[in-house]
């Protein structure tokens, strides 16, 4: 909330930990080790959902967010009668932390997704410099060094 404009990155940050948390909750041994990891995945859950929202009040037009907001949250929204039957089947089948591993694969899935995305997007690539201080450097296709991708 403090932030004054998230950027994809920290979204996609916050997807990939969101997916390192389930994981570890789906892991956990014991009640108290579960409850535990739960603290985790709630704080990464609330990032994730709130950045993602600022972010795309803040870079949509002003006379076109009402609607961008319609769709954003229609999509947002409607995931949950999509996704809800597939979690209950998992569970029903596999077992409950089974269910925490395919909440762990779909935030690990949009945060790798987003990123090779934001890669494509952006035409980045990686490149060797044997300079002693930078080994890999993110570069556009242009060559130029990227600051800030």
């Amino acid at each position: 909330a403090r932030r004054s404009k998230p950027r994809l990155r920290f979204i996609y940050g916050a997807a990939a930990a969101f997916g390192v948390a389930c994981a570890a909750a789906a892991l956990a041994p014991t009640v108290w080790l579960f409850g535990l990891t739960l603290i985790p995945v709630g704080l990464f859950a609330l990032t994730l959902m709130t950045s993602a929202n600022a972010y795309v009040q803040t870079t949509t037009e002003q006379v076109m967010r009402g609607r961008v907001m319609a769709l954003y949250f229609a999509i947002f929204l409607g995931g949950t009668p999509l996704g809800a039957p597939i979690v209950g089947l998992v569970s029903n089948t596999f077992g409950p932390r089974w269910s925490l591993a395919v909440a762990a694969a779909a935030g690990i899935i949009a945060a790798l997704a987003g990123m090779i995305w934001a890669w494509r997007a952006h035409h980045l690539r990686l490149r060797y410099d044997p300079a002693p201080r930078r080994r890999l450097r993110i570069e556009t296709d242009f060559g130029k060094p990227l600051t800030d991708p």
